[in-house]
């Protein structure tokens, strides 16, 4: 298969709309770092007031250790839950926007190819479990309308890593069983807390969301290369 040594932002696409697809692309890779980075300052200025509110209570000046402990449990106990819960939920959905901008760019370069090759990107004949919808954006690129790329396969199984991880924050709240823990706990950022017989994820450092956004962007980028020499191939074909 095909091995491109080119940047696809030094590359000059023959097919006018790859150009647009790109664009589309980096604007919405640009998007969620800003996102991310913003999110996350936020969540450390909410942490770091209550952190002050905390110390600047003179309360703490007359009490005990063991009374002090007892004394913020019950006073900024629940304000201290609801950040840690914020902190899950900003990163679960964080998570979850970036799958869903993933498959929405695939979904726009499979239907822009179907446009301009009349190589039908059919879904609906997809079966029950058969392939989700980004398996079967790569199905469609890679068996169906010809793309030679290891490196576009290679991007996508390490975003696949990634995606295991997608279907337990969206319809189980983050819990997996004990099946999942070796394949999970070793992505990078992740940190699993055990709760009864299951484990519940915890995006703990931002490295996961560095490491998948640049997946991310390898695995759009080196689609279009692919595309762009699959268009040329195509094109010198039917001469």
């Amino acid at each position: 298969m095909g091995n491109y040594g080119i940047s696809s932002d030094l590359l000059i696409y023959e097919w006018s709309e790859l150009h647009y697809l790109k664009l589309g692309n980096d604007l919405g890779i640009e998007a969620y770092k800003i996102l991310l980075k913003n999110q996350e300052d936020s969540l450390v200025k909410t942490i770091s007031e209550l952190d002050f509110k905390i110390k600047s209570d003179p309360l703490f000046d007359s009490l005990n250790q063991d009374d002090s402990q007892s004394y913020s449990n019950q006073v900024y106990g629940i304000e201290e839950l609801i950040n840690s819960e914020l902190q899950l939920q900003q990163r679960y959905s964080l998570c979850v926007a970036l799958f869903s901008f993933l498959e929405g760019r695939l979904n726009q370069i499979c239907l822009a190819i179907e446009g301009n090759s009349n190589i039908k990107f059919d879904k609906r004949k997809k079966k029950d479990g058969e392939f989700d919808n980004l398996s079967w954006c790569m199905r469609y690129l890679i068996n169906i309308y010809g793309i030679k790329s290891k490196k576009t396969i290679v991007s996508f199984e390490s975003i696949q890593k990634y995606k295991q991880l997608r279907n337990p924050i969206v319809h189980n709240e983050g819990l997996i069983s004990k099946l999942k823990k070796l394949e999970i706990e070793a992505v990078q950022g992740i940190n699993l807390i055990s709760i009864a017989n299951n484990f519940q994820i915890e995006i703990k450092e931002t490295i996961f969301f560095d490491n998948l956004i640049s997946h991310i962007d390898d695995l759009l980028n080196e689609i279009l290369i692919a595309v762009h020499y699959r268009y040329i191939e195509r094109k010198d074909n039917s001469k």
